[in-house]
């Protein structure tokens, strides 16, 4: 749980610092909320024999003490998720079957199977996310995903002196989400830097009008220099560690913002053109195989970058 009316809560939490706690709710408002949010809602039983639910228990009131409760929440390596197994790895002799359900995929790998009707969502979790976010989750931590803990669990066991047995003893819906048809609307990342790209390209290399071709350029160059801009604050003004290491500020680079400037007033800066032009080329012809996972509409800002560059160099 936490408490929005926390000391600076939104400012903290901006900043990494998400203080979390162990708290006690009701169940049946649990249940309650579930339903009224349209939303599914599983158990799994788990076959514990009564030592083991009074070490769980104790465990987890020794945590509820004012001392123990409250803990600095991370969305990937110590979640709501991620609790639940550290407590049964704390209490019982479990076991997992790892090459049941482990497979080779990344933090971000994992995060794009819930955002696939959400395009948007999906843009700005790619930005935002840095190189750290590239690399393969071991088992344990994919289990950051609710979905991930309870596939482990499911065939998992735990032992005692004389026997091994399943740790779920069976599994039930509480409450089945009523299915609702996700809309996607047609205006995609894709489909609206695609469209820019077109512009870009029409205003550098189509239309002659210098005017109208320094004020879109300088306004594409300013807004790309305003991401890098959060890029590095978010990467060196935060404790989110998700978010170190973006490569993405290759191609956001803060100086864009200046180079604005300059094109606005028609100042030459030929050198640095000439060298973003070619980063922005590499970027693009290693796009594949690239560090980090760019998302697809960085593909065409890259290109209108690289247009923007080699018209102003020239």
């Amino acid at each position: 749980m936490f408490d929005y009316d926390a000391p600076n809560f939104t400012l903290e939490f901006i900043k990494g610092k998400m203080l979390y706690c162990l708290g006690i709710q009701d169940y049946n408002q649990v249940v309650a909320y579930v339903q009224y949010r349209n939303q599914s809602l599983e158990e799994q039983v788990l076959d514990l024999d009564s030592k083991q639910k009074q070490d769980i228990y104790l465990f987890l009131q020794n945590n509820l003490k004012p001392e123990n409760k409250d803990y600095y929440y991370d969305f990937f390596y110590d979640n709501c998720a991620t609790r639940i197994r550290d407590i049964l790895d704390s209490t019982t002799n479990i076991t997992y079957d790892t090459a049941a359900v482990f497979k080779a995929v990344t933090f971000r790998d994992l995060l794009q199977e819930y955002t696939p009707a959400k395009p948007w969502l999906e843009f700005g979790i790619d930005l935002i996310l840095g190189l750290n976010v590239d690399k393969t989750a071991a088992f344990e931590h994919q289990m950051f995903l609710p979905d991930y803990l309870n596939q482990s669990l499911a065939v998992a066991t735990i032992s005692t002196d004389s026997t091994t047995k399943s740790i779920v003893k069976n599994t039930r819906t509480i409450h089945q989400a009523t299915e609702v048809e996700a809309s996607v609307s047609w205006l995609t990342p894709n489909v609206v830097f695609g469209l820019l790209f077109a512009l870009t390209l029409l205003l550098n290399f189509v239309i002659q009008k210098e005017r109208l071709r320094h004020i879109w350029n300088g306004i594409f160059l300013f807004i790309s220099g305003v991401a890098g801009i959060i890029f590095l604050t978010v990467w060196f003004g935060t404790e989110h560690v998700t978010t170190y290491n973006n490569l993405n500020i290759l191609w956001a680079f803060p100086v864009n913002i200046i180079a604005a400037i300059q094109v606005w007033r028609k100042q030459k800066m030929k050198k640095y053109f000439a060298v973003i032009t070619i980063v922005n080329s590499l970027i693009l012809l290693t796009f594949p195989i690239f560090p980090q996972e760019l998302a697809t509409p960085v593909f065409f800002i890259l290109l209108s970058l690289i247009m923007i560059g080699y018209k102003q160099f020239k």
